[in-house]
């Protein structure tokens, strides 16, 4: 079609013309999985290339959006926007210079929209909530764990992003991850800040969204993500679970929630099979008040079942919903 606006139709052995239609293409650069076309696909084609933004432009463009809105805060947290952002970027650069993608893991793929995440974080601080230099920072922090540490597979993988971290914090903010979460329980302390907005009352039915919140009682939330658990348990319709909520399930839980209530969220979960990404997927979607879609699959189910299967959703998802 690109050479003679037409193609062949086997079936009916006649061609089909194309009118008024544009091919219009994108991709990244060959390398990290990513293959070379052919110069006669390309040579079809007119290029043009978009090259990633210098730091000063990034500067400016995350400086847009987030000083502003910490104007609104008190006064040692004003000054931040500039800093927190350098800060971003440095962290950024840090680790898709040292976190490559490799057979192993392919997913080490770093782009603009990881960062665009840490500062959309930042964006939905509540001025009532968070109202000192150091829980700004420890906001920041959270962002950054959750958008760039939670990919990382190994432990010792975790462990450099944590000193490069504790670096950008050492030269930025003149302070250092152990004095930030020095008032926090000694779980917290290690893993990092946390803050959610599961920790809404869920018999609050006035409170208008969610609030992000810092999580400084692991027993709280605790109680609180049982009370989820007990509500599911007896809602009509959906299967009771029998969930140990032991610190880890906790904390995946927490991560699932976050993608949920935000927009545009998405997430992946790898893990091995019995490892509970199902149920604390169906947990964290009825503690955000989300509707779950799962596709059942059956020996005889076929293409044709999950073109239905996908109107339903987008019905749902666009017309519904």
């Amino acid at each position: 079609w690109v050479d003679y606006g037409c193609w062949y139709d086997r079936k009916k052995q006649s061609l089909k013309y194309f009118v008024d239609m544009q091919l219009v293409g994108s991709m990244g650069p060959p390398g990290g999985g990513r293959s070379v076309i052919s110069s006669r696909f390309q040579s079809r084609f007119n290029l043009i290339n978009l090259t990633f933004p210098e730091a000063t432009q990034l500067r400016r463009i995350f400086e847009t959006m987030l000083v502003p809105k910490l104007s609104e805060f008190d006064d040692e947290i004003k000054p931040l926007g500039v800093p927190l952002v350098s800060a971003t970027i440095q962290i950024y650069q840090a680790v898709e210079a040292t976190f490559l993608p490799t057979p192993q893991n392919c997913h080490y793929l770093f782009n603009l929209r990881d960062m665009a995440k840490v500062v959309a974080g930042l964006l939905v601080a509540d001025k009532h909530i968070i109202s000192s230099r150091d829980g700004m920072l420890r906001l920041w922090l959270h962002e950054c764990l959750r958008t760039f540490s939670d990919r990382l597979t190994g432990a010792s993988d975790r462990t450099t992003f944590k000193t490069k971290i504790d670096e950008i914090l050492s030269t930025s903010f003149q302070t250092e991850w152990s004095r930030l979460l020095g008032s926090l329980p000694e779980s917290l302390k290690e893993n990092g800040p946390l803050f959610s907005g599961i920790m809404t009352p869920i018999e609050d039915e006035s409170a208008s969204g969610v609030k992000y919140d810092e999580i400084d009682d692991i027993r709280a939330l605790k109680r609180l993500v049982e009370d989820h658990l007990d509500n599911y348990n007896v809602e009509p319709g959906l299967v009771p679970m029998n969930l140990v909520l032991f610190g880890d399930a906790l904390m995946h839980l927490l991560r699932i929630f976050r993608q949920l209530t935000t927009p545009r969220g998405n997430l992946l979960l790898v893990g091995v099979g019995g490892s509970g990404r199902q149920s604390l997927t169906r947990l964290a979607s009825f503690a955000a008040g989300c509707d779950l879609f799962q596709i059942e699959v059956t020996k005889n189910y076929r293409p044709m079942d999950f073109h239905e299967d996908m109107k339903k959703l987008y019905h749902s998802a666009g017309v519904v919903g």
